[in-house]
């Protein structure tokens, strides 16, 4: 059985809030490809087709100008995420032999 993608995206939205400043806004949303996808009204707004995508994004540029605070600094948030990235040749099939071991494996965020 295939788990929501708001699920999915859990460990990754809480893996950003961890390393990113906490007065910046995280947050988790999936977006469906397929230009045919039907999607109920009642699913949470974070739920889209690809094609809602823009707007959805312009409206969230909208509403951080209406908070009047900093622009968010990109290369700030990339050096806090690649400081505790895996990127050795080696790191994506350890990684997958972790999960093999124990699918619910989270690892430990500094």
């Amino acid at each position: 059985m295939r788990r929501s993608p708001i699920q999915q995206n859990r460990s990754k939205v809480a893996f950003l809030r961890s390393v990113l400043p906490g007065s910046w806004l995280v947050e988790g949303i999936a977006v469906f490809p397929n230009p045919h996808c039907d999607l109920s009204p009642a699913l949470p707004v974070n739920l889209m087709r690809a094609v809602d995508l823009r707007q959805w994004l312009r409206d969230r540029k909208s509403k951080h100008s209406a908070r009047n605070v900093l622009p968010l600094d990109v290369v700030h948030a990339r050096r806090a995420i690649l400081a505790v990235a895996e990127t050795g040749a080696d790191a994506i099939e350890a990684h997958r032999a972790k999960l093999r071991e124990n699918p619910k494996y989270s690892p430990c965020l500094p």
